[in-house]
């Protein structure tokens, strides 16, 4: 670099006051960790804390969502087992090993067979966990990695999701602080959905399934495992 080249952005430095750049680096870095660890509240309704879990059912019931209340993880199984027969759907599930669902304890007098893979187009039902969900708006949130693909989320007419009213949290914003502090590498796709697949492109009239599952039935369990722990 020429020496008047050198001098005239040392010059430009100095008037932003960005003389030594590793300092200013470190300084914005610093900045931005302190705006993530504390950002600014935006205006939000007020939401008291027992209100977190019927808020969250009744917006997604709002929306087409089907909501199946239990009260541990010990009664998943049957809740299962009675929409799979209520729909006539096949003892056959493709599903994640997440860790929402390795607890559940599964009857070994009924054959449910659990296929731990990614979803195909013939699979009818997928049995999936849930990361955390948003009580604002009746929104699941799901995460992507190596055990949970996304194309369960997606390709079944059938979603089943297990989650647990520990893991939801009143406002979107609760989520993002909710990822940070869980993963040490952030998901490479974050999906939120609320309700089934819809839309009404023809002639006004709402079709269900349209791009994705026709049905999305959470069982709601009271208790079960917190989503705090540190992931890599």
């Amino acid at each position: 670099m020429s020496d008047a080249r050198s001098s005239i952005l040392r010059r430009v430095r100095a008037s932003l006051e960005r003389e030594d750049r590793d300092a200013s680096s470190q300084s914005i870095r610093d900045a931005l960790q302190r705006r993530l660890s504390s950002p600014p509240v935006a205006v939000r309704p007020t939401m008291p804390e027992k209100d977190i879990v019927q808020r969250f059912v009744t917006k997604l019931e709002a929306v087409a969502g089907k909501v199946v209340r239990v009260p541990d993880i010990d009664a998943v199984p049957s809740a299962i087992l009675q929409h799979l027969d209520r729909h006539r759907l096949p003892y056959r599930l493709v599903a994640t090993r997440d860790p929402v669902l390795e607890d559940i304890p599964w009857p070994k007098t009924e054959e449910i067979i659990l296929h731990y893979r990614a979803a195909i187009r013939t699979d009818r039902a997928s049995l999936t966990g849930a990361f955390s969900a948003v009580a604002e708006t009746g929104t699941l949130v799901l995460v992507s990695g190596k055990e949970t693909p996304t194309t369960l989320n997606f390709l079944p007419e059938d979603h089943i999701v297990v989650l647990f009213e520990n893991r939801i949290v009143p406002y979107l914003e609760d989520v993002w602080k909710k990822i940070r502090a869980t993963f040490t590498t952030p998901p490479r796709a974050i999906n939120l959905i609320t309700g089934p697949s819809r839309t009404a492109d023809i002639q006004q009239t709402m079709q269900l399934g349209a791009h994705g599952p026709r049905r999305l039935t959470v069982i709601l369990a009271r208790s079960g495992k917190s989503a705090d722990c540190v992931i890599d």
